[in-house]
């Protein structure tokens, strides 16, 4: 499942958890993904902070985001794609209030 289809079950599994202060709003993505994490991992440094005890609270994306490797096999690159287009938003200067 990607894209419209992926933003509307994670809705619909955040709301029946009891969420509704998230709006979604799905959106295309062309560019390449990986040229996308590498362009903007300084921005994802410097830009986002992340729990001090990120590491074993968020155990899975701690991992992930540490293990990614520039050149070569990477199983998954959802948590650093995903990351990557918080820099971006970020960068035009949209505003977020997690909390």
């Amino acid at each position: 499942m990607a894209g419209r289809g992926w933003s509307r079950a994670v809705e619909k599994e955040y709301q029946a958890l009891g969420g509704n202060r998230t709006i979604f709003k799905p959106y295309k993505q062309t560019a390449n993904k990986e040229a996308r994490i590498l362009s903007n991992s300084y921005q994802v440094q410097t830009m986002i902070y992340f729990p001090l005890d990120w590491q074993t609270s968020y155990r899975e994306y701690y991992d992930s985001m540490n293990e990614y490797q520039r050149q070569g096999k990477n199983e998954h690159d959802d948590a650093e794609d995903c990351t990557t287009a918080i820099a971006e938003e970020l960068q035009k200067g949209s505003n977020y209030n997690f909390g």
